[in-house]
């Protein structure tokens, strides 16, 4: 896994946290649903940077 990709799945997993925390604790029984959720919601745009970077336009994709 490249450079890039892993740091857009750091980004990803601290704006996910950044969201989701105010609304559930980690400790709260109910953050897994809620995690998973977000996750679902903002798929979309990190599916679009992952394959923006494998079909060969290895550049990293900020804000899209």
């Amino acid at each position: 896994m490249s450079r890039n990709i892993r740091a857009d799945i750091k980004m990803e997993l601290r704006m996910m946290l950044a969201d989701v925390l105010p609304l559930c604790p980690v400790t709260s029984p109910d953050f897994n649903d809620i995690a998973i959720a977000w996750i679902g919601k903002n798929a979309a745009r990190f599916r679009k940077k992952w394959e923006r970077y494998h079909n060969g336009k290895k550049e990293y994709i900020v804000g899209n």
